[in-house]
């Protein structure tokens, strides 16, 4: 099959996607672009991406500078990507390489998969791309292609041993990186997963699916599991002055990022009562719900209620009192962001 990894290349070599942590002959791919991109790119678009990349590295154009950020400046940044433990292991990470590698990339699948965030297609990926190293990068673009062209009889995630078996049969023996960026290229691109342009494909004459019609077939999906839902209130509490209560956010999920109060969240509806109940604020009068709000996690969908009091004299150690101006100079997870646009509008970004 060395001619399919000969036609797709050709390809690539004209038909490549221009993205900014992306190297081109004769310069040499920047692991920390590599690295840094392949983390926001984790259940993020490209487009979504590359204005955040372009703001990171504009912050911090290194490994080291980004070692010595603090961890909210990190998550300020982050804030509107989601999956917030990327960023928590995005700075351990850049703190490990900057003290224990001085700041030197490791290119060893052993010391890779030590680093937090990065796992076996991360380290695949930065191995093959930023040290054109032979390993087999398998995202959702490859995937498809594999399912497509071989028709596998199975949904690709159910047996990864067999994907690989497969890859291997279409890899070249060298320009390992380009042929895995040609393969995400070309699922990006070309092998789309609705109405995939498959005249125009390069490698189209190895493709089984496509010789029998069958592309709309593949991959074959496994049923997803409905999500279940969630539910909790969240406390609006203003000043005289309009100023918000805020406070950071202990629990593991979102945790270090900055929050409007609320109770947990929990597979029950609350009462109105009970939420006030486990409140900061018992005692107070609060409004009924003057709204809600909807946002959907990888596991759940939760729905927030919100409630407000306008209260001066708050006594608490958790949290402060924010000028609404300054609220966009906090990192809010999108989940706040939703609920500060509910109460005020749009909250702009710097």
């Amino acid at each position: 099959m060395s001619s399919f990894s000969t036609k797709i290349l050709d390809w690539y070599h004209h038909a490549q996607r221009k993205l900014p942590w992306r190297a081109k002959d004769p310069i040499k791919p920047n692991p920390y672009h590599v690295w840094l991109s392949e983390i926001m790119l984790q259940q993020t678009t490209v487009a979504t991406v590359i204005a955040y990349f372009l703001n990171f590295t504009e912050k911090w154009p290194d490994v080291n500078s980004l070692a010595n950020a603090s961890i909210d400046e990190v998550l300020h940044a982050w804030q509107g990507l989601g999956y917030y433990s990327r960023a928590h292991n995005l700075h351990k990470t850049a703190q490990i390489i900057a003290t224990d590698y001085n700041g030197i990339f490791p290119n060893t699948e052993e010391f890779l998969l030590q680093l937090p965030g990065i796992g076996p297609y991360t380290s695949a990926a930065i191995r093959a791309i930023a040290f054109n190293q032979k390993s087999l990068v398998i995202d959702g673009n490859v995937e498809r292609i594999l399912a497509r062209v071989f028709r596998l009889p199975f949904p690709p995630k159910d047996d990864m041993k067999q994907l690989r078996i497969v890859l291997e049969t279409l890899s070249p023996n060298d320009k390992f990186g380009e042929f895995a960026q040609s393969m995400m290229d070309l699922g990006a691109t070309i092998c789309t997963p609705k109405n995939p342009k498959c005249d125009i494909c390069p490698v189209n004459n190895f493709c089984e699916s496509y010789k029998n019609l069958t592309q709309h077939l593949y991959p074959i999906e496994k049923l997803k599991a409905k999500r279940p839902q969630k539910f909790g209130f969240v406390f609006w509490v203003e000043n005289d002055k309009g100023d918000i209560w805020i406070r950071k956010r202990e629990n593991r999920l979102l945790k270090g990022l900055m929050e409007i109060p609320s109770t947990s969240w929990e597979i029950e509806n609350w009462k109105k009562e009970e939420a006030i109940a486990n409140s900061p604020w018992p005692e107070h009068s609060w409004t009924n719900v003057i709204g809600q709000v909807k946002h959907v996690f990888t596991h759940f969908e939760l729905y927030l209620n919100i409630i407000k009091i306008k209260k001066s004299g708050l006594d608490l150690e958790d949290g402060f009192w924010c000028a609404q101006k300054d609220l966009k100079d906090h990192a809010f997870p999108t989940l706040m962001h939703k609920v500060i646009n509910h109460q005020l509008g749009t909250l702009k970004n710097k």
